[in-house]
């Protein structure tokens, strides 16, 4: 998403989401949105013109996934469904943590 007022860097920032401008080589990384809105005007009126885009990471979040039976740990996204069967073992099934105890 193009970010191209300040109205939606302060709705950004409030959100604590972050920001980049791939076309200054100085702002083309994760910039906080909080940051970002106390550059001066000047500036910030040409990263908008230039391009301001909301910062998406590159990698989906994961977290642990715990076997019920041998306990091996497989990374998975947030998403995945419970009771998926254990790639290590084949008789188990992955749980979150909490489900384990």
């Amino acid at each position: 998403m193009k970010v191209e007022t300040l109205a939606q860097l302060q709705k950004l920032a409030l959100e604590k989401k972050s920001v980049t401008c791939p076309e200054f080589h100085c702002f083309s990384g994760r910039i906080p949105a909080a940051f970002a809105i106390n550059f001066q005007g000047t500036l910030l009126l040409q990263l908008f013109n230039e391009g301001m885009y909301v910062y998406k990471r590159k990698k989906e979040d994961t977290m642990a996934w715990v076997c019920d039976k041998c306990g091996d740990i497989s990374h998975r996204p947030y998403t995945s469904v419970s009771d998926t069967p254990c790639d290590h073992c084949k008789d188990g099934t992955y749980k979150l943590p909490l489900e384990n105890l």
